[in-house]
């Protein structure tokens, strides 16, 4: 009886521990996605900002050019527009899968060589 004992205590204390460590593995797998989430926003901003300036810079060196600034903007917002028709009807989408589809494979760990991290 004191042999069952032990035993039922022993995998009690293996089953506690295990689901300790499903709850550790998910909550670290979680902080890294919203870390991750906390990255693509910023990266996302950033690029933003990058983006409007850009344009602003373009727009003004195009009409210094031409010698009317709103000539520079209309043909910087045409050219954001053909960028934008091109995104729209899938010209990037095969760099953007493959992208996102290595930047969930690192993140979650999808090893092709069947090693464990």
């Amino acid at each position: 009886m004191l042999g069952l004992d032990n035993l039922v205590n022993s995998l009690t204390g293996f089953i506690e521990t295990r689901i300790e460590l499903l709850k550790l593995d998910a909550q670290e797998k979680l902080s890294a996605l919203i870390e991750g989430f906390i990255k693509l926003a910023i990266k996302l901003f950033l690029g933003f900002l990058f983006i409007i300036f850009l344009g602003f810079s373009f727009s003004y060196f195009i009409g210094h050019l031409i010698g009317n600034v709103a000539i520079g903007f209309s043909i910087t917002t045409l050219l954001l527009l053909i960028l934008l028709t091109l995104i729209q009807k899938g010209a990037f989408d095969k760099l953007f899968k493959n992208e996102i589809n290595n930047n969930l494979n690192q993140l979650f760990g999808d090893n092709k060589n069947g090693n464990d991290e």
